[in-house]
């Protein structure tokens, strides 16, 4: 119903970024859905990794984007938590760009994320 919402809301096309997020929200929810049914207690989540951590992986990631490094795939799955950590609902809309090979919208939405978080 979001997405609904969002395309009934504004007659104008729908900017990338809002729409991906919302696609990742939706993608988020689903899979906090499936893991509810298949896990009756949900697990303790992690502490947030430190700001070095997070601000290493993020310069990383950028790195291996902006080179169209298909190993920025792997390295997205290896360093989910990190990741799900800096990106919060827009996590899913990266993964899944990053996952289509994408790389070029990847890093867009990885520099609006990161510009947006240092406003």
């Amino acid at each position: 119903t979001e997405l609904n919402t969002l395309l009934r809301a504004d007659p104008h096309p729908l900017d990338d970024v809002i729409l991906m997020a919302a696609i990742g929200r939706i993608a988020e929810g689903l899979r906090q859905l499936a893991s509810a049914l298949g896990n009756p207690a949900p697990a303790a989540s992690a502490p947030p990794p430190p700001p070095a951590q997070t601000e290493a992986t993020l310069s990383e990631l950028a790195r291996l984007l902006a080179a169209n490094d298909i190993g920025a795939r792997d390295f997205c799955h290896q360093h989910a938590a990190t990741l799900a950590s800096a990106f919060g609902p827009h996590h899913p809309a990266l993964t899944g760009l990053v996952d289509r090979f994408e790389l070029e919208q990847a890093l867009a939405l990885l520099k609006r994320v990161r510009g947006a978080a240092l406003r």
